[in-house]
């Protein structure tokens, strides 16, 4: 006679239950899965401090309250969409960065903004401009146009003394 294989049957499904079936997280799972969420919430935090630091100093930039803060200042008539402003704004922060960051102070002036615009006005200048004021507050020089880095460093070294 022979013996016919007994076919195992396969467990019953639990056909009550309405959710499904979790399966159990192990040790190294669940340590990755805590190393990345804390990766991204550092990434986060950091990229957080990050665009907070650029917004401070941008919004610090444009104080035009600053020009009469009793330390020179040079303040830029510019075009955040015009090519000419940026290689200005470029060329005068190269300048600025050689001299003493306590002797004088940049602000920019956006005539893309009312306050920008009427500032600029006030001084009737256009845009690609570089007024240098004194530590009073007095306009001292007015630069129009494109200028190199060395130029600019010299003509705000002269109103400084």
């Amino acid at each position: 006679m022979k013996k016919q294989k007994q076919r195992k049957k396969p467990a019953k499904k639990n056909i009550n239950s309405n959710s499904p079936q979790k399966k159990k997280m192990s040790k190294r799972e669940l340590y990755s899965t805590i190393r990345s969420w804390v990766i991204m919430i550092a990434l986060a935090l950091g990229a957080g401090y990050f665009i907070i630091s650029e917004v401070n100093a941008s919004i610090k930039e444009h104080d035009l309250s600053r020009i009469e803060n009793n330390i020179a200042t040079v303040v830029q008539i510019h075009d955040p969409q015009c090519p000419s402003c940026l290689a200005l704004q470029k060329q005068a922060k190269s300048a600025l960065s050689e001299i003493d960051s306590d002797s004088v102070d940049y602000v920019i002036a956006n005539i893309r903004t009312k306050k920008g615009r009427d500032f600029a006005n006030s001084y009737r200048v256009p845009h690609v401009t570089l007024l240098l004021f004194d530590n009073k507050g007095r306009l001292k020089r007015t630069l129009s146009g494109q200028r190199q880095a060395e130029e600019i460093k010299r003509e705000i070294e002269s109103v400084i003394k």
